[in-house]
């Protein structure tokens, strides 16, 4: 991964290339936004197979494993301070 960020001793970063760490940043927002709005469609579609009683379906099994995946991915960039999901 290239970076565009230097991290100081002190904890603090600096930037060499604005216009590329802004874009780069950008993409990291993108990404959060998608994999929060894929948890809301994933937990819609587990609702709906719930209902129809599809839950030992391979489909529901896969959908669980991709909402845990998410959530995992989720949770790393909050633990990071990179993604809050109240903003």
């Amino acid at each position: 991964m290239s970076r565009y960020t230097v991290k100081q001793a002190d904890g603090s970063y600096t930037v060499a290339d604005t216009a590329e760490a802004i874009e780069q940043l950008g993409r990291v927002e993108d990404l959060c936004e998608l994999l929060a709005q894929e948890q809301v469609q994933v937990a819609s579609q587990l609702e709906k197979m719930r209902y129809e009683n599809k839950t030992h379906s391979v489909k529901f099994k896969e959908l669980i494993v991709k909402k845990l995946n998410t959530s995992n991915i989720l949770t790393l960039f909050k633990v990071h301070g990179i993604y809050d999901a109240e903003a």
